[in-house]
């Protein structure tokens, strides 16, 4: 009696293993309800608040590889003018800064992304712009670095309006705010985009991008756009507490689900190559100086013909006379017992 129970419970744990495996192979397939993670990338934006420090630009290259970053939008970078500098295995597109050698904006890059550049832009000191080209269509990451709420309302008011002008999109963001907040709320409302920030479920600690001097204040003030069109593709956003760049801005991780497009380099001509050691024979080198030389004496260049009509009828009959008695060079792979002969 006891071995047929125990025979019953092993049937009943072998049926729900096989269940289960099924269950997780479908799911699998799926990759656990958010799509294929071998075409997802990586990106984030992170406030640097300094870049022309000594080792600064390494440190933050250092972290962004740590956290496996493709593309990284930067803020307050400050550097003097527009270009690019290559670090390790990325490239920082960087705009320039004010007369006050303040804010300025950017892109950080891994290498493996250079070729998909179509366009960077440095609209201004706070906006710049980057065009990829993607599988199906390009993707342009737009990136902002909004006045404090400090600054001059007339500088707000010029900022607002090239954001207008740049962008034609934006969404609701939080329901507790100050006038800078109002303002944005008042760009996005006529819009189509999507704050994702403000969507992803997870906990206040991986919210907050910014911390107050004093320490006792995290909020979240750093935000990515996303048309609401293409807002399904953004997987997940959150901060990266750990992310030491001497900055009171934390670094925003997002995962974004795209196909990168594989650029494709056109190959070169294909140049043929001749056995010339045959000519290494007395009689061949000497029947082959015959052949040519009666060749070429015999071609019908004609008094009207142009220089290249005559170098075409020269070289045909050069590399009929080299294929004829010379012939190509085979491609005879050595064994292995060759090689090491």
């Amino acid at each position: 009696m006891i071995n047929e129970n125990w025979k019953k419970t092993q049937e009943i744990k072998s049926r729900k293993g096989s269940n289960k495996h099924k269950h997780a192979r479908i799911h699998g397939a799926l990759d656990n309800k958010t799509g294929n993670q071998k075409h997802s990338l990586l990106f984030g934006t992170w406030n640097v608040r300094i870049l022309f420090k000594p080792g600064a630009a390494q440190n933050i290259v250092k972290k962004i590889k740590k956290y496996k970053l493709k593309i990284v939008a930067l803020q307050e970078i400050r550097w003097d003018d527009t270009g690019t500098i290559d670090i390790q295995e990325t490239t920082i597109l960087y705009g320039k800064s004010n007369d006050q050698r303040q804010v300025g904006t950017g892109f950080a890059l891994h290498k493996s992304l250079i070729p998909n550049i179509r366009e960077f832009e440095d609209i201004n000191p706070r906006i710049s712009l980057l065009t990829m080209k993607a599988h199906f269509f390009d993707i342009t990451f737009i990136n902002v670095h909004a006045p404090s709420e400090d600054k001059p309302q007339e500088e707000k008011d010029d900022f607002y309006v090239c954001l207008d002008l740049t962008l034609n999109a934006l969404p609701h963001f939080h329901e507790t705010t100050n006038d800078n907040g109002l303002r944005l709320i008042d760009f996005v409302i006529g819009n189509d985009l999507a704050a994702k920030s403000t969507m992803i479920p997870h906990k206040n600690i991986y919210k907050g991008t910014w911390m107050s001097p004093d320490g006792r204040y995290v909020i979240q003030i750093d935000h990515i756009l996303v048309s609401a069109r293409f807002k399904n593709c953004i997987q997940d956003i959150r901060t990266m507490r750990k992310a030491d760049g001497d900055s009171d801005h934390y670094l925003v991780k997002r995962k974004i689900k795209v196909k990168i497009k594989k650029v494709t380099r056109k190959k070169g001509t294909v140049v043929d190559k001749y056995d010339t050691a045959k000519l290494n024979n007395v009689n061949t080198r000497k029947r082959f100086k015959y052949l040519m030389s009666e060749k070429i004496r015999r071609i019908d260049t004609g008094i009207n013909n142009s220089n290249d009509a005559k170098w075409k009828k020269i070289k045909v009959t050069i590399k009929v006379v080299i294929e004829s008695e010379i012939g190509k060079l085979k491609n005879c792979k050595k064994t292995m017992v060759q090689r090491y002969v």
